[in-house]
């Protein structure tokens, strides 16, 4: 079965980030994930978008995410281009959780959550500064045993 790409794009708001996971999660579903999967790659891509408002776009609002959605060979595509500052260099590499103290709720870390997230239901994760400006994330996970051709 061919699954057409789906493409989007939302406007640098906290606000608009829903329209992007929905479209992930339902693009899962559609996939023949399992509704808890879907749940949690649309939880990823929530704390991806995120970090795009946040840092890309110092949450300064109407900028462009473009958000793609589609089936390369056996897996789920995702890639997010934003025209902001650009990403640093080596982002993603040792992403690790956070020390979080559980009998203490004011040391949860203020940053570094949401990469952890990300990286940890993402099975490739990829995000580079491009050369002619903003950043392209790419992020896939291998679609399930029965949706495979």
């Amino acid at each position: 079965m061919a699954f057409e790409p789906v493409k989007i794009e939302l406007s640098s708001r906290y606000e608009d980030i829903c329209l992007g996971t929905e479209a992930v999660e339902g693009f899962a579903v559609r996939l023949g994930f399992p509704e808890e999967e879907a749940q949690m790659l649309a939880v990823a891509t929530a704390e991806l978008l995120n970090n795009v408002v946040e840092h890309a776009y110092r949450e300064e609002p109407g900028h462009r995410i473009a958000i793609t959605l589609h089936v390369q060979d056996d897996r789920m595509v995702l890639r997010v281009k934003d025209d902001g500052r650009p990403v640093p260099h080596g982002l993603l590499d040792g992403v690790s959780l956070p020390e979080v103290d559980p009998d203490d709720v004011s040391s949860l870390a203020e940053g570094g959550m949401g990469l952890f997230i990300a990286t940890s239901v993402f099975e490739c994760l990829s995000w580079v500064a491009c050369a002619s400006g903003g950043n392209e994330l790419n992020a896939s996970v291998p679609l399930p045993v029965a949706a495979c051709p």
